[in-house]
């Protein structure tokens, strides 16, 4: 047998580092990545559906039609007045752009 002198505190500190390593090994990361990965999976499919919600959502048409549009416009009395359609500009141009 090997009869080796060590100083108190090397053998701290390798007692030390021990405890480290075995407090690392207990704690593996394999179930915290499971889990990440596994709401990474969810957040993308709750996301796909958003997306899939937003393109049936910008395909539906709005359901005015010029018929109505003008009904509106005349309740308003914009072809009766300028000074009527100056106050309603705005509104009518952004329904000019829809």
């Amino acid at each position: 047998m090997l009869d080796v002198m060590v100083s108190p505190h090397i053998l701290d500190t390798y007692i030390h580092l021990e405890k480290e390593i075995v407090r690392e090994e207990r704690t593996a990361p394999a179930p915290a990545l499971s889990h990440s990965l596994g709401r990474v999976e969810d957040l993308a499919i709750d996301l796909e559906a958003a997306q899939q919600r937003l393109s049936r959502f910008a395909r539906t048409p709005s359901g005015a039609s010029d018929e109505s549009l003008r009904e509106v416009l005349i309740d308003l009395g914009v072809d009766k007045s300028p000074d009527v359609a100056a106050e309603h500009e705005e509104f009518i141009a952004n329904i000019n752009r829809q």
